[in-house]
């Protein structure tokens, strides 16, 4: 989707700045205790969702009585993926044919918000287009103007980041509270956009420890309970984009390839392949997560079907954090999961894609050899040495993880450095 503003856009901004700033004025008294939270996309994203959900636990104990949120698209709210929202708004979009109703949500969800906070994720350097950038820093740059104290929280600016979002995020200006979410994000941001920031890291960290059981959990520690060495390994079909040879089948072979590597070498491994997203990134091809997991099980199983198990699309965060908490070591193609590892203090790999994974495992946990370049996946022998030596020295990354986690931890609660003063 491209973003292109509308017309009449600054005649609509003025009417909300206009009209929200007297009735902030008049209701002033019920902004204390609101916090409003606008997420990073739709509630099909289980990374999202564990940062929805890790928001939600936070502020409930710093005194803020009620969370609203304010989501795009009211067709797909919020409140019925998790708890804890106590009013949804469904904003379209000053661009759309419901810029009247965008009005009125907006005027309505900035009534009683003390503060905004915008989870960030990976959507604002222009990464997958400008559209989420833009229409997402110009709501916030209008509800600033508006009064309402504004943080971006948590989020990644890639190397080449997006003129129009480097733009977008010079209009909301230094008022705004910045925290991205890993170092070289950080100085990244600083350098383009002249603006102030602290660092963060990913809110996801501060999710809370509760688990849940499933077939896939009950797999992993049979597997270990038999003495095997179980690694977990995500396969995300948008990242062949990202590689020299993006076709699809080729991308999920060289997966195979190494899997099959890998089980060569350690006869004791045992592999869960952990699909974490529904969503296809285009239109013609499935490539889901849980697509691609199948095929690349169907590749795999024909050779290692007794050492190879097909995880089904977890239902929410607290599923993947059970399936990961027991793992032996990861490879991961999502961040999330990668995460979701992290806090278990699991080893994990990442595939690097828009510099979000070296941020996490050199920026934050100093392990650098746990970065997996995309150009790496086509050659097999060598990246199976790498992968498998990480698995042999697991007890000293988890060790270097354990020891890092608090302080990362830490920087996940600077993301709310604007609501640290509990409501009167």
């Amino acid at each position: 989707m491209i973003y292109s503003p509308h017309p009449l856009k600054h005649f609509l901004v003025s009417a909300i700045l206009f009209g929200a700033k007297i009735l902030r004025i008049c209701f002033a008294r019920r902004e204390e205790g609101m916090v409003l939270l606008v997420p990073p996309t739709y509630p099909n994203s289980l990374g999202d969702e564990a940062m929805m959900c890790s928001v939600i636990a936070e502020l409930r104990p710093m005194g803020f009585r009620h969370v609203d949120v304010l989501s795009y698209d009211s067709n797909l709210p919020w409140c019925e993926k998790i708890s804890g929202i106590h009013a949804e708004y469904g904003y379209g979009g000053l661009s759309t044919r419901r810029r009247f109703s965008a009005i009125i949500q907006l005027v309505l969800a900035t009534l009683k918000a003390r503060h905004l906070i915008l989870l960030g994720a990976d959507v604002l350097d222009g990464g997958y287009g400008n559209w989420h950038a833009n229409t997402k820093l110009d709501l916030l740059t209008i509800l600033r103007r508006a009064g309402v104290k504004v943080q971006v929280a948590g989020f990644s600016f890639k190397h080449g980041s997006s003129a129009r979002a480097v733009s977008a995020f010079r209009e909301l200006g230094p008022k705004a509270l910045y925290t991205p979410r890993d170092p070289a994000s950080l100085n990244r941001f600083v350098r383009s956009t002249g603006l102030p920031a602290e660092l963060g890291a990913d809110i996801a960290f501060l999710l809370s420890g509760n688990v849940k059981s499933s077939s896939a959990r009950n797999w992993v520690n049979f597997q270990r309970a038999a003495g095997g060495l179980v690694l977990g390994w995500n396969i995300n079909g948008h990242l062949r984009r990202y590689c020299a040879d993006d076709d699809l089948s080729n991308y999920i072979l060289a997966h195979a390839k190494l899997l099959v590597q890998l089980l060569s070498l350690e006869p004791s491994l045992r592999i869960v392949l952990i699909p974490h997203d529904s969503l296809n990134s285009s239109q013609t091809i499935c490539d889901s997560d849980p697509d691609v997991a199948l095929a690349l099980y169907r590749e795999v199983s024909t050779q290692f079907g007794d050492r190879i198990h097909l995880a089904a699309l977890p239902n929410d965060a607290a599923t993947v954090a059970g399936i990961c908490e027991n793992l032996h070591a990861a490879v991961s193609c999502r961040m999330h999961l990668a995460i979701a590892c992290l806090r278990a203090g699991v080893p994990v790999m990442g595939w690097e894609y828009q510099d979000k994974v070296t941020g996490l495992l050199a920026g934050h946990f100093g392990m650098p050899e746990a970065v997996l370049e995309l150009e790496e996946l086509h050659h097999t022998g060598p990246t199976a040495e790498r992968i498998h030596d990480f698995m042999v020295h697991r007890t000293t990354h988890a060790t270097k993880i354990k020891q890092k986690l608090p302080l990362v931890r830490n920087l996940a609660r600077q993301n709310f450095s604007a609501c640290s003063r509990s409501p009167r």
